[in-house]
């Protein structure tokens, strides 16, 4: 095997990686999304405890953030 079919066969073992760590990651990502909402929906069953947060600055938005959970409102 030749120096640039060796590079050749290197270039695409570490596409193959790549692609499967960002096949990980998308998995991952599923498993967290799936987790936020069942917390979400355990946490709404005993009730959200609201709490309204302001951004700081002139034009600070507001948000209703739960105590237990985290989740917006």
């Amino acid at each position: 095997m030749n120096p640039l079919e060796k590079l050749i066969k290197q270039k695409q073992e570490i596409l193959e990686e790549k692609s499967e760590y960002e096949r990980k990651i998308t998995e991952l990502s599923n498993m967290v999304t799936s987790l936020n909402h069942s917390i979400y929906n355990e946490c709404g069953k005993l009730g959200h405890e609201y709490v309204t947060e302001i951004e700081s600055g002139m034009y600070g938005e507001t948000y209703n953030i739960c105590k237990k959970c985290g989740v917006y409102n």
